[in-house]
């Protein structure tokens, strides 16, 4: 049956997990919102039991379809209950066909599903896929579509998280959070989870700690571009570029918030260099510190030399005045920098 997101949400938080359905397709644009709701899923009717919990890639059950309907009805040896995940449905190509039909005979046999549930948190599939409808039409199956949060959406995520922590957030920081998340949920909720340790003491959240704290990104492909610049990912840099490209972002944005990412690293190299101390105490002391993502951090500081580092710095903020002066080219002349970092 068609559940939307809030509901299931709200099902999961107050329902019984004898109410919550055997067999859960969670799928959508959000991919955060769908692997967030995933293990909200899990952690309900597991009651946090790990021992309860089993992943099966959607790979193996491609390759050999019996391997989910034996671990399904199978009697767990550690748990009272079993919870299964499915993991990796993603870019499976023509092999989705293959999986949709296991998972399409999976509904003629929920009912035999006695302490077994079965979550499907699907990356790859679109609400036009006939898995989808399939799991729509079934009276009993969970079929959860997970849409980007809308501006309203995201302000009473935003009002929920901080209310639970006790603090305000005024009106400009509000517009600037709503301009600056939304995309990803579990993305914004790792934003909003770094603001409120950032403001660690505070009650009230101005605009100023959020331009402090939380670098304006509508685009998970700006931080996976800046990333991929830290670890010299030519190929993925290419890949982002051009994303960000198709998304209309202007190139001076993505340069200043290289340059941005590139700095951090070169204070944190800097520093470890200057006072023989290990990569991650320097990293503690960047303001905002690095919340998340540590160890890629580390591994892109660790990635240059300290004079390449600071020439790449530099020849990035070069970059940001040719590409200002010759806009037409501006595409090809980071391509190239790119090229020969």
């Amino acid at each position: 049956m068609k559940i939307a997101s809030k509901q299931f949400a709200q099902n999961i938080k107050t329902g019984s997990a004898e109410e919550l359905p055997k067999v859960s397709l969670i799928f959508g644009d959000d991919s955060g919102l769908v692997k967030s709701l995933a293990n909200q899923l899990v952690q309900r009717v597991s009651n946090g039991d790990e021992l309860a919990v089993e992943r099966i890639s959607a790979h193996s059950i491609i390759d050999q379809p019996s391997a989910l309907f034996d671990s399904a009805f199978a009697v767990s040896m550690f748990s009272d209950l079993k919870v299964i995940i499915i993991d990796d449905f993603i870019d499976l190509g023509q092999k989705i066909k293959k999986l949709n039909e296991t998972l399409t005979e999976l509904l003629d046999m929920q009912h035999q599903l006695d302490k077994t549930y079965i979550v499907i948190p699907a990356l790859g599939i679109e609400a036009s896929s006939s898995l989808v409808k399939k799991y729509e039409k079934d009276t009993d199956a969970g079929c959860v579509r997970c849409f980007v949060d809308s501006n309203f959406d995201l302000k009473k995520v935003i009002f929920e998280f901080f209310n639970e922590k006790h603090k305000s957030v005024d009106t400009k920081a509000l517009i600037y959070l709503q301009n600056s998340l939304g995309n990803d949920r579990m993305i914004t909720l790792q934003e909003l989870d770094k603001l409120d340790l950032y403001t660690d003491g505070k009650t009230d959240i101005s605009l100023q700690d959020c331009l402090d704290c939380i670098v304006s990104a509508d685009s998970v492909n700006l931080y996976k571009f800046c990333d991929s610049i830290g670890l010299k990912d030519k190929n993925s840099a290419q890949k982002y570029l051009f994303l960000l490209t198709e998304e209309g972002y202007d190139y001076a944005l993505v340069l200043i918030s290289v340059v941005r990412h590139l700095k951090r690293l070169l204070i944190v190299k800097s520093a470890s260099e200057k006072n023989s101390t290990p990569v991650t105490a320097e990293m503690g002391k960047l303001r905002p510190p690095v919340f998340f993502g540590k160890d890629e951090f580390s591994q892109q500081v660790d990635n240059f030399e300290l004079n390449d580092l600071q020439q790449a710095v530099f020849g990035f903020m070069d970059l940001q005045v040719k590409t200002r002066l010759n806009p037409q080219t501006a595409k090809s002349m980071i391509e190239e920098f790119i090229f020969n970092l």
